[in-house]
């Protein structure tokens, strides 16, 4: 979900807007835990999460393509990944079994079996974290071995299975985040997770990228879209199903020229998805939502730099070995 390519020019096969869209995303996804009354919530930012599944499809395919492709081991695979997430996903369960009362398996995305409906009561948005491992797994698995047809028809069961549940009563935005919807939950990350990777395929022979400003559009017709999108499901299942693989593709397409900007962005969204609803709640009980709002960009930028990056360079040493280890893996 945080893969980050570094930055550089667009003949370099990285990707600057994507950072931007990830940025922007968490910032929405924070806000729409706001309380819905509030003036800067913003009721669709709940879809950020399955622009974060398709924009990782397309960038753990991209960067792991080769070393699928040449044969590395599940276990080395899935132990890259861990050591990329599990740092701001530990702070992130600590903030939420400090402040509230969450259980010690949340340092290892492991649900609270006394729910009796989220996977995780004291950081809700961990959900979303865990599909994704999941995803990683199956893709580890799955490279080279189903094809363009299989991995169409997962992409179209998926969608099948994600359009009966949301013709039903329940709510669109709880998929995934609740023990009762969990089958729809998987089925958002299978259509958007494996709609990244295959346009990952088909980007390999698609046009080349540009640098333009207009790829600032993106990200700023996202938000738009989370702001002024209701949570009934069929507006959410249409982005799901149309703009989020339209966004992704364009990420792919346009670059945007101020990859400072983009970086910063990109750097602050994981870290800011972790933390920011143990905080935001605490800080919104004891009547300092605002000063937070403000805050939690301004520390998870900081956390991205001064102690995830670290934190990720030893735990990849501690699971693979220095020599296996290799530069540290940026975030997005």
């Amino acid at each position: 979900m945080f893969e980050r390519p570094a930055l550089s020019a667009p003949s370099a096969g990285r990707f600057a807007t994507i950072d931007a869209l990830r940025g922007v995303a968490a910032i929405a996804v924070m806000l729409f835990h706001l309380d819905p009354a509030a003036r800067l919530a913003v009721p669709g930012g709940y879809l950020a999460v399955d622009l974060f599944f398709a924009l990782s499809g397309f960038v753990i395919a991209h960067s792991y393509a080769a070393r699928l492709t040449a044969g590395i081991g599940f276990g080395t695979f899935m132990r890259l990944r861990i050591a990329r997430l599990w740092p701001m996903l530990a702070l992130g369960a600590m903030l939420g079994i400090v402040l509230h009362g969450g259980h010690a398996g949340l340092l290892f995305l492991l649900p609270h079996p006394l729910s009796p409906s989220m996977l995780y009561p004291a950081n809700p948005p961990y959900w979303s974290l865990l599909l994704e491992m999941a995803a990683y797994a199956v893709l580890a698995l799955a490279w080279g071995r189903i094809g363009a047809r299989g991995l169409a028809t997962s992409i179209l069961a998926s969608a099948a299975i994600l359009v009966w549940f949301a013709s039903g009563p329940d709510k669109l935005l709880s998929f995934g985040a609740e023990w009762g919807v969990l089958l729809p939950g998987l089925a958002r990350l299978g259509f958007a997770f494996g709609t990244g990777v295959a346009l990952y395929h088909w980007r390999k022979h698609g046009p080349r990228r540009r640098a333009t400003s207009i790829a600032w559009a993106l990200p700023l017709g996202f938000v738009t879209i989370c702001a002024l999108v209701t949570q009934d499901n069929l507006p959410g299942l249409l982005v799901i199903l149309f703009v989020v693989p339209a966004l992704t593709w364009l990420a792919t397409c346009w670059e945007v020229p101020q990859t400072r900007a983009a970086a910063i962005l990109g750097g602050l969204s994981y870290p800011l998805y972790c933390i920011h609803l143990p905080l935001l709640v605490w800080a919104t009980a004891a009547g300092f939502q605002t000063a937070m709002l403000v805050a939690l960009p301004f520390l998870a930028l900081w956390l991205d730099r001064a102690v995830d990056a670290p934190a990720r360079r030893a735990l990849k040493r501690l699971l693979l070995g220095t020599r296996e280890a290799g530069p540290v893996e940026r975030p997005a």
